[in-house]
């Protein structure tokens, strides 16, 4: 599960416990920093040790100017379903991502990610927010 070691990765607050939610830039060089023009992953993990099934609806906001989804989209907006704990008692995983793009150089550029959980089968949910930071930095330049 993500830990909170770096300003480009954190997990909700507040939840049911046995449910985890974090979410995080996967830059590749642990710096939390994106180059410019070029795709990294943000992924939004989700674990659960109950024995209730959860709808997790999954919104992310750039927050800057420059720091986009896909096709210039300042947001992503996805649903994630998963299921009770697996049936030897360990937790059950899932995960889902998004590429975040930047176009300009910027220093603590701002993701927030709201989440709501709602237990299938009965009338529990709940919401919580991720706040994230990414640094952009130049892409290195290809040599030949």
């Amino acid at each position: 599960m993500i830990r909170r070691e770096s300003k480009c990765r954190d997990a909700a607050n507040d939840l049911p416990g046995g449910l985890q939610i974090g979410s995080m830039i996967n830059s590749g060089n642990n710096e939390c920093a994106i180059p410019t023009g070029q795709a990294v992953k943000h992924l939004v993990e989700v674990q659960n040790r109950t024995l209730l099934r959860f709808s997790i609806e999954i919104t992310a906001e750039s927050e800057s100017e420059g720091l986009y989804y896909g096709d210039h989209e300042r947001n992503w907006e996805t649903i994630l379903q998963i299921g009770h704990r697996t049936s030897g008692g360990g937790p059950r995983r899932r995960s889902v991502g998004q590429d975040l793009i930047s176009d300009k150089m910027s220093t603590d550029s701002s993701v927030k990610v709201n989440v709501k959980y709602t237990a299938l089968g009965c009338l529990c949910e709940g919401r919580s927010v991720i706040q994230l930071q990414v640094d952009t930095v130049e892409a290195p330049s290809a040599t030949s």
